[in-house]
């Protein structure tokens, strides 16, 4: 065996399929990274080399899928097959922590519920129930009815370590019905229902900010509209003109927050996706909106908190880029304060990717906070053909993962040809006998893959390059 083979014969190699949700650790020194991918995978990855800590390949079909994927400390918490199988998984080792079994039923949403700055529980929203489930062992501590489930449809659950978990559901073009639910004993509280008849879904076009403030973006009127959850009121309207936004076409508006701690309000700083190439950085605090900064050229943007510090990155083409077009395929990610718009020195990260027809997809960051106070971080890039690319300043790529080949379904075996020098020099080759001529025979013939691979490229099937690999059935 010789190094420049390793992975292209005789070896096997593992993928976990195309990234549904990434978590990075915020410490410089950390070596893991969680994921759960669209092949039904939860897995840890070495964020230094890429390789595979551990992972678990659930079922190949809708009933293993990932519907959620939660992180508190070293444990993450899944919700897969619709709502029916909570999880909990030790991030080190892989190991289950606890499974719990839950009722059919349509989900929605998870999400973690903490009391006095203490996380303790996950709260599961499914179309007709709520219910509050331990961190530590998975015990179901209560579960809720919720009322005209039948013409309300609940789609977002929150709280901020209050003692109450709040459910926002939506009659589409008529109301949003608002209950509040106590932590300790399920015991619903308060129920409101405040007019929304421009309104037809709640998911990506209305979050959270600060406390218990609910942002929703109306692309017909260009406008946001502001509710509490905590009282009676109407929704207030906030013209994006008044903001100094104005934008010819707003019907793929989306809202981005952070909560960076479940036992605490999110942040009052959310994102405004204007166009999937247009961002504005709001900021909702004291019942005032104003605008912390335009990113008109942005294709992807995130947030991450380290410490008391909660920072944005911004991916953007580096250079004249028109729309989704980023003709030298050259790209950058910058830090961003996100109490205040401002740029971070010495943030720059710069790659380019190879494929002139592929975009970045998904955008993850790792933060950490320097000797000196100040903030470091990685990228985690996510192609639209599913290739990871994993970068640190100025733009070095620690590593790469294909995770197309996850999803090869049947391979096809070819001959390649040989060129004239490629064929006297298997001739040599066969002047010799025995296990020297059998190992000069295979690195030979797979020396002119590469070659071949770059005069004739269209006469080989993706099925064939992943022939090599073993899937993750």
């Amino acid at each position: 065996r010789h190094d420049d083979q390793v992975g292209k014969f005789d070896w096997r190699q593992q993928y976990v399929g195309k990234l549904k949700f990434a978590f990075l650790e915020a410490s410089p020194t950390s070596k893991k990274l969680i994921v759960a991918t669209e092949e039904n995978v939860v897995a840890a990855l070495n964020s230094r080399s890429g390789e595979i800590l551990w992972r678990h390949v659930d079922k190949g079909t809708p009933e293993g899928a990932v519907d959620a994927m939660l992180i508190h400390g070293q444990d993450a918490i899944t919700v897969s097959n619709g709502g029916r199988i909570l999880r909990s998984w030790e991030t080190n080792i892989g190991g289950l922590n606890w499974e719990v079994l839950m009722d059919a039923g349509s989900f929605q949403m998870a999400s973690l519920v903490g009391v006095q700055d203490a996380v303790k529980y996950v709260a599961i929203l499914k179309k007709s129930s709520l219910l509050l489930h331990y961190l530590s062992n998975g015990y179901q501590k209560w579960t809720e009815h919720l009322p005209e489930s039948e013409m309300v449809q609940y789609q977002l659950v929150y709280s901020h370590g209050t003692g109450v978990v709040h459910v926002v559901g939506i009659s589409p073009q008529s109301h949003l019905s608002i209950l509040t639910f106590s932590i300790e004993d399920g015991e619903m509280t308060r129920q409101i229902r405040v007019a929304a008849p421009w309104l037809r879904n709640l998911a990506g076009t209305c979050n959270i900010v600060e406390e218990a403030k609910l942002v929703c973006v109306n692309p017909a009127t260009q406008s946001l509209y502001t509710l509490s959850l905590e009282v009676e009121e109407e929704m207030k309207e906030v013209p994006l003109q008044s903001l100094g936004l104005e934008f010819a076409d707003i019907s793929e508006a989306r809202i981005l927050s952070s909560q960076p701690n479940p036992a605490r309000a999110p942040r009052p700083q959310f994102y405004l996706r204007l166009s999937p190439t247009h961002f504005a950085l709001l900021q909702y605090r004291h019942g005032v909106m104003s605008l912390l900064r335009n990113f008109p050229q942005a294709s992807l943007v995130t947030f991450a908190t380290t410490g008391e510090k909660t920072v944005t990155a911004v991916l953007a083409c580096k250079g004249e880029g028109e729309g989704f077009s980023c003709p030298a395929q050259s790209y950058t990610v910058n830090l961003y304060l996100a109490e205040t718009g401002q740029r971070l020195l010495d943030t720059l990260i710069t790659f380019t990717l190879e494929k002139s027809s592929i975009r970045p997809e998904q955008l993850f960051i790792q933060v950490f906070l320097k000797k000196d106070d100040s903030v470091g971080y990685r990228a985690l890039v996510q192609t639209e053909d599913h290739l990871l690319l994993f970068l640190q300043q100025p733009g070095k790529i620690w590593w790469t993962r294909e995770e197309s080949l996850a999803e090869v379904v049947s391979l096809e075996m070819v001959d390649l040809p040989l060129t004239g020098a490629q064929a006297e020099l298997e001739g040599e080759f066969g002047k010799k006998a025995g296990k020297e001529r059998r190992g000069r025979k295979r690195r030979g013939e797979n020396d002119v893959l590469p070659r071949w691979l770059e005069a004739d490229a269209c006469k080989v099937s993706l099925a064939f390059i992943a022939c090599c690999s073993v899937l993750l059935k």
